[in-house]
């Protein structure tokens, strides 16, 4: 059966969060119970942030907003990492979140006992149409 005219396109999504790297390029540890804060970004004109994100400890994302970037933030959102698999000592997180404020800020805590080793989060932007 012919579809007819159809035009392919893709959702375009621009990496806003992401967790700091050291001089060779790789993302630096986190320490047990240490917060790395990343941002403010200007999230107005975004529909969705997306969170993915891979580390061998328990972490948690919070989400942070306000009205101007020095102004004061409030939390929006809290999210928690899940076992990566039940045979995997991983942990592992897929969350969305729809901003409500032109700025936000995203804090990072390694919930777990120790010091990551490894340790993968990007947040992104998902524009509106």
């Amino acid at each position: 059966m012919d579809p007819g005219f159809v035009i392919q396109t893709r959702q375009k999504q621009d990496v806003l969060f992401e967790l700091p790297k050291g001089t060779d390029d790789l993302t630096l540890p986190l320490d047990a119970a240490t917060p790395v804060t990343i941002g403010p970004m200007l999230v107005s004109g975004y529909a969705e942030l997306r969170f993915a994100g891979v580390m061998d400890q328990a972490f948690t994302v919070e989400v942070q907003e306000a009205c101007d970037p020095e102004g004061t933030f409030f939390r929006t959102a809290l999210f928690t990492s899940v076992a990566a698999s039940p045979a995997s000592a991983g942990q592992r997180m897929c969350e969305f979140h729809k901003p409500c404020a032109l700025y936000a800020r995203v804090i990072v805590t390694n919930t777990g006992p120790a010091a990551t080793t490894r340790q993968e989060l990007c947040g992104s932007g998902l524009p509106v149409l």
